[in-house]
Parts: C-alpha cells; structure tokens; sequence
C-alpha cells in the first residue's frame, strides 16, 4: 500500500486541504475530519457501476443534461468531508457554479452509492446523512448481490423518502429524468457455476 508522503500519524482530525495534499493513488474518503480507506470494489460492484453508470451516462450526454463522473472523483460536503461517490450527476445549468478545477464542491443533483459488504454501513447510514444534510436532492442505493436498487428522493424536512425500487431484470425508473428507465437485467454480475462442465 502506498503511504501518506506527509507524516500525519497523529492527526486526529483531517480537512479538506488535507486530504488534497496526499500525494498517492489510494482510494480515500474523508468523512467529518476522519480518513478512511476503501477497499478496491469487488466484482459485483465492478459490474453495476459500469453498467449503471453506461446507462445513466448516455441517457444524459445525449439530451445535454448536464455533466457526470464515476468513483474515483471527489465531492466536497464541507471543510471536513469528501466523499467519492460511485457516480455523480450534476444539472447543466449547476454544473459551472460547482466544479472547482478538480471535482465537485457542494451538493450534486444526484448520487449513486453502489454497496458493498464492507461499506454497508458507511453508504446506507453516514453518507446517506451526509448527502441529506448536504442537500443532495436524489440518492440511489444499489445492493449488487441482491439485485436491489432503490431511488430516494429529499422530502422538505431533509430526510430521504423512498420514491422508487426495482430488482432482477426490471426496469428502474427516477423522478428526476423524465423517460429514463434503466435496464437492471444489464447490471447484475452472476458469478460462473465452477461445477459446469465436472464430470460425475
């Protein structure tokens, strides 16, 4: 693994200026001033995001809705926390107003965070309410071995309101496009049967 060039072992908490002065490839997110390590994503969640991503992506270049990124690209929340969502989406007419040279600072129109077993927590209960206190308007959480998806949508309290979910080969609809549904059967990973072709 590669190390932090600038000796910060006994830092407690980290700020935004930071973490953009690590100087490695590693996948970070800071999270209310606490650095935390990701794991390389495992193939389940490889498979979504690319293909989710695809979708959503073309879907958006072609009617010029905006601007979108996939992980590794970072968010800024505030002065201690950035977060590299699985994918961003951000409005045309925002889009200016937001990116800072490098990724994003303040709250994108929509974030996909595509769960993992070792990020569960971390995605469905800290980021969720680190988007909705940031006032992310749309969430999307995709649980890739569990062929789920559900899109979530910031109700005038600031909580996050299930609008919409799908699973299997469905088709997944979002509030926020109008005609945009995303075809699941093309997102899933199923692992090969390691048994096919054993003679008994």
């Amino acid at each position: 693994m590669a190390t932090d060039p600038v000796d910060r072992t006994n830092q407690r908490e980290w700020t935004v200026a930071d973490y953009m002065a690590i100087e490695d490839d590693e996948h970070r997110e800071l999270i209310e001033g606490d650095l935390r390590m990701t794991p390389a994503p495992n193939t389940f969640h490889q498979r979504a995001a690319m293909d989710l991503g695809r979708q959503f992506a073309n879907f958006i270049r072609e009617r010029g809705l905006g601007e979108c990124f996939l992980a590794p690209f970072d968010v800024v929340l505030s002065e201690q926390t950035v977060v590299q969502p699985d994918f961003v989406y951000v409005a045309a007419d925002r889009f200016d107003g937001l990116y800072d040279g490098h990724g994003l600072t303040g709250a994108p129109d929509l974030v996909i965070e595509i769960i993992s077993p070792g990020t569960e927590r971390r995605d469905r209960i800290e980021k969720r309410r680190l988007y909705a206190d940031s006032g992310v308007p749309w969430l999307i959480l995709v649980e890739p071995q569990e062929q789920l998806a559900e899109v979530f949508r910031l109700d005038d309290q600031g909580q996050y309101m299930l609008d919409a979910d799908a699973g299997a080969d469905e088709q997944l609809t979002v509030g926020l496009f109008d005609q945009l549904e995303i075809d699941l059967g093309d997102v899933w990973f199923e692992e090969p049967d390691t048994d096919a072709g054993k003679q008994t």
